[in-house]
C-alpha cells in the first residue's frame, strides 16, 4: 500500500487535516488526449473523456458531486467526479503550476493544450479514504501531491465521464 504521512507542519498550504501519499512519483503511461473542440477531452488509454475545463469556484464534496452530475457538455448528461486513479492519471510529476503535461506529452501544459482554466490548486476525486470515509482524496496540482482532506473544504471540480 502507499506510503502516507501525517501532516505534521503548519507551513505547508492544506488547509485540512490531511496527509499525503507519496506512494506515486511516475505514470504508468501518459493519456493519449484528443481534443475533438466541444468543450471536452477523450483520453483514449483509459476510455474518459474528461470536461477541457474545471469550475469556476471551489466547493465542498456533496456541491461538487452535484454540480459533475447536474452537467451537460457534448450532448452528454453522465459527468462526475473523477476517481483518484483517473485524477493521477493526467499528472506529470516532470512538471510544476500545474502538474500537468502538453496533450503531446512532450512538454509543459499551456492554456488550451488540452485543457483549460486549469489552477495550480487542489482538486477532488470520488475516492473516499478506505480507513475513514469522511475523508476524500485530492490531488494538488501545483505539484502533483496526493492527499486526502475532509469533504468540508473548498477544491476545485474536474468532471470526467466513462467512454466518449
Amino acid at each position: 500500500p502507499p506510503h502516507t504521512t501525517p501532516l505534521l507542519s503548519k507551513s505547508h498550504p492544506c488547509p485540512a487535516v490531511c496527509a499525503f501519499d507519496f506512494g506515486l512519483r511516475s505514470r504508468p503511461s501518459h493519456p493519449e488526449l484528443n481534443d475533438p473542440g466541444e468543450g471536452w477531452t477523450y483520453d483514449t488509454v483509459r476510455d474518459i473523456t474528461w470536461a477541457q475545463s474545471r469550475n469556476l469556484a471551489t466547493t465542498t464534496w456533496d456541491d461538487a458531486n452535484t454540480y459533475a452530475e447536474e452537467r451537460t457538455l457534448g450532448g452528454a448528461s453522465d459527468w462526475r467526479l473523477p476517481s483518484r486513479a483517473e485524477l493521477e492519471s493526467v499528472l506529470d510529476l516532470g512538471f510544476t503550476r500545474p502538474a500537468l503535461s502538453n496533450a503531446a506529452g512532450a512538454d509543459r501544459w499551456s492554456a488550451g493544450d488540452p485543457f483549460v482554466g486549469v489552477e495550480s490548486s487542489y482538486y477532488w476525486s470520488s475516492t473516499h479514504l478506505a480507513e475513514d470515509p469522511t475523508y476524500v482524496w485530492c490531488v494538488d496540482l501545483y505539484d502533483g501531491v496526493v492527499f486526502y482532506a475532509y469533504e468540508v473544504n473548498y477544491y476545485y471540480v474536474w468532471p470526467v465521464r466513462s467512454g466518449q
